[in-house]
């Protein structure tokens, strides 16, 4: 029985750039949709209804809610190294603004502070001298006993909790009035006073 034998040919550039193409196609393809599979996985909460976007403020209201941001590194600082919280006129005392004045540009915002404690809350009020120039400002400190090694690593890392000793956590939140006398003790719900949560940042779970 003959033998047939079968001569094989390199495929022509255009065949072989063909198959290129599609091969790149392909790949492409896969890489679009692992993106689009790892986007579905990532939950995103939506805004609170008493929360507003930092970015989303007069700029500057944005001037002062930084400076508050700021000032909570600060106050942070001071009570792990002195076990207490630091009054707002000591603050003022260490040129630590808002507690004092900030200087912009034709302008000095002035702030008057009241420091109110009913443990484990903590509370920072900042109204304006000028009653509706500007909004008041508040900072909420809740201070806990917590042990959890996730929770202790989780400190310093989303922007709202901070460890102020080997087991103790802070849960810090800032936020603002636009209108009215901004009154509110440490022991009410911000919100239900007419306060909204400052958000820094894109909102996390």
């Amino acid at each position: 029985m003959p033998i047939r034998t079968v001569r094989l040919s390199p495929p022509r550039s255009s065949e072989a750039l063909g198959v290129l193409r599609a091969s790149g196609a392909i790949v492409v393809l896969m890489v679009v949709f692992a993106g689009a599979r790892t986007e579905e996985v990532r939950p995103v909460r939506a805004p609170l209804e008493f929360e507003v976007a930092f970015e989303s403020l007069p700029p500057d209201q944005q001037t002062v809610g930084r400076e508050v941001r700021l000032a909570l590194d600060e106050i942070l600082n001071l009570r792990a190294e002195t076990g207490a919280w630091p009054a707002p006129w000591d603050l003022e005392e260490q040129g630590i603004a808002p507690f004092a004045p900030i200087r912009l540009v034709g302008r000095v915002v002035r702030h008057r502070w009241d420091f109110q404690q009913t443990p484990p809350l903590s509370v920072y009020v900042g109204r304006p001298e000028s009653e509706g120039a500007w909004p008041s400002w508040l900072l909420r400190l809740d201070e806990a006993v917590d042990t959890d090694p996730a929770h202790q690593a989780l400190a310093g890392q989303d922007g709202t909790h901070f460890a102020v000793g080997p087991d103790r956590i802070v849960h810090a939140s800032i936020w603002v009035m636009d209108a009215g006398r901004g009154d509110v003790s440490a022991s009410e719900r911000p919100e239900r006073e007419g306060w909204r949560r400052v958000a820094f940042g894109r909102p996390t779970d």
